[in-house]
């Protein structure tokens, strides 16, 4: 695959917002590349994880003799090539937590890769269940895989294991083709066990270890069935849908599913399919070839050429693509990766929506003003700095807020500044306030555009570091061979201040809790 020179990409200004409803979707490059794409299959890895590539081919012998896959980090950079010769036809592949790229195949066969394509796992372990079946399709997540079989059986297993085993799950004798298969796993104390939904005929299916069920969405309730009574519920359960449900997508903070049916309508329902939140009409009779989330406000469809993000009140926005394009969800954000560049789409936060609003006149915005005045030596700053006030620890803060959550390096440098130039105006008699934080906020924003560089290609957020994890990070550049900069990281001592300042500041706390509360908030996700 030919690669071309490699770098980041410009930085946008606030005017490449689009507003989506009363909130706002910025659409940012990420590095430009060149990797040849096609029409092949994608995955990559989430928090700026690497890519894995499998081109397409139209020899469909040569797919089942020889299968390549090609690892890329963020940037382009290739990591490894993994080949296999005379295996049985790749069923899918995936990333796991760990980064680690699990590829299965039809005859059961799984293997795990690490970045540099070392095989680190590799077993048999669904040959001895699928007993003469083929394995049909496949999901694969942070901590396992799903297979459903040519008989309509659900196969699990649970990789974070330390003996990894097959589950079987229990689904009932199916009169209808699986159009979707999603995981719905534990995403916080409330949902105990792992579960699988399908999209079957005009019903969706919620499978677990013990039982199975069918759901009602407009009726918000769902009937446990036995596997004498499932086939009897296809005969006479009428459609709830406005067509029937041939896509299906979890949000990525488990809290939301994306229906897609067939009639072009979408579906946004909560888990518990209690209520709809929303639905919203293509008016298109032909499906999207992707259905993802941006974050978990808005959902995604991908067209060849077209892609659609659509809110939660029915406003949209289209964004046109050239070369087919291919999506990651993450938390904050979604991410593009097309034969030429990698993007990143992400909702605006609301911390840079308060500064760079138009007409904007809160105490972070006013700052920021201040200091742009006092810098060029315009008397008018102090102006702004009356109307501040006693506003001017929120101010401080707020700019400290919107630095972390940005990703354009030059403005990062004016808020950054804008709170320094704030603290000088702190009396700290009457006002509590350390400027360790913004100190450690320096630190963290070094750490960010650091990692997120060309030669490293890993464009981690603020809200994906605050997820994963100082430690996890720098155990993913040791894996990466980014030795030099994993210790300098290490050197930098955050992991044992950050402990030590967080309970000083919650013993000490007593007086202006507002900005207190928003400075200890700060401090523990660093």
């Amino acid at each position: 695959m030919p690669m071309s020179a490699h770098k980041r990409g410009p930085e946008k200004e606030s005017s490449e917002w689009n507003r989506l409803g009363s909130v706002f979707y910025e659409r940012r490059e990420l590095y430009s590349w060149s990797v040849e794409i096609g029409s092949g299959r994608v995955q990559s890895a989430g928090n700026g994880g690497p890519v894995a590539v499998v081109p397409d081919t139209n020899d469909l012998q040569q797919v089942w003799q020889v299968q390549n896959i090609a690892v890329y980090n963020s940037a382009g950079h290739q990591l490894s090539s993994i080949v296999y010769e005379g295996a049985s036809g790749l069923l899918g592949f995936g990333w796991t937590s760990k980064q680690l790229l699990v590829c299965v195949h039809r005859d059961g066969r799984v293997l795990q890769h690490d970045v540099h394509g070392r095989v680190v796992y590799d077993s048999y372990i669904f040959s001895s269940a699928l007993q003469g079946q083929s394995a049909e399709r496949c999901v694969i997540w942070s901590d396992g895989i799903a297979v459903l079989t040519s008989l309509n059986q659900l196969l699990v297993v649970l990789l974070k294991d330390a003996t990894p085993r097959v589950q079987h799950f229990v689904t009932g004798p199916l009169t209808d083709e699986v159009q979707a298969l999603e995981v719905n796993q534990p995403f916080n104390a409330t949902q105990e066990t792992l579960e699988l939904i399908l999209a079957s005929g005009k019903s969706i299916l919620i499978a677990d270890s013990k039982s199975c069920r069918a759901q009602e969405i407009f009726r918000g309730s769902s009937c446990k069935m036995t596997l004498s009574d499932l086939s009897n519920f296809y005969l006479s359960n009428r459609a709830f849908f406005s067509g029937e449900p041939i896509m299906l997508k979890i949000s990525p903070n488990g809290q939301f599913l994306a229906i897609f049916t067939t009639t072009g309508k979408v579906l946004v329902v909560a888990m518990d399919f209690s209520k709809i939140i929303y639905d919203f009409d293509t008016k298109s009779s032909v499906p999207p070839e992707q259905l993802a989330w941006c974050g978990a406000d808005a959902v995604v469809l991908y067209w060849p050429e077209i892609m659609l993000l659509v809110g939660p009140f029915g406003d949209w926005i289209k964004y046109s693509y050239e070369n087919p394009a291919k999506f990651t969800s993450e938390r904050d954000g979604l991410r593009v990766v097309t034969s030429r560049r990698h993007e990143f789409i992400f909702r605006v936060h609301c911390a840079l929506v308060d500064i760079f609003s138009i007409g904007s006149t809160t105490p972070a915005a006013l700052l920021r003003v201040a200091t742009e005045h006092f810098d060029i030596g315009l008397a008018k700053a102090e102006t702004f700095l009356k109307l501040i006030g006693a506003n001017i620890p929120l101010a401080v803060i707020g700019c400290i807020r919107a630095a972390c959550n940005d990703t354009n390096s030059k403005r990062q440098v004016g808020l950054l500044r804008a709170a320094y130039f704030g603290l000088s105006f702190l009396k700290s008699k009457t006002i509590i306030f350390n400027p360790w934080v913004l100190c450690k906020a320096c630190t963290l924003l070094r750490i960010l555009n650091a990692v997120h560089s060309a030669d490293i290609g890993v464009p981690l957020t603020y809200a994906q570091y605050c997820h994963i994890g100082l430690r996890a990070l720098v155990k993913r550049l040791i894996d990466m061979h980014h030795h030099l900069l994993a210790a300098r990281i290490l050197s930098m001592g955050l992991p044992k201040m950050c402990s030590a300042r967080a309970c000083k500041e919650f013993c000490n706390i007593g007086q202006h809790q507002r900005y207190k509360c928003q400075m200890i908030s700060l401090i523990l996700l660093f």
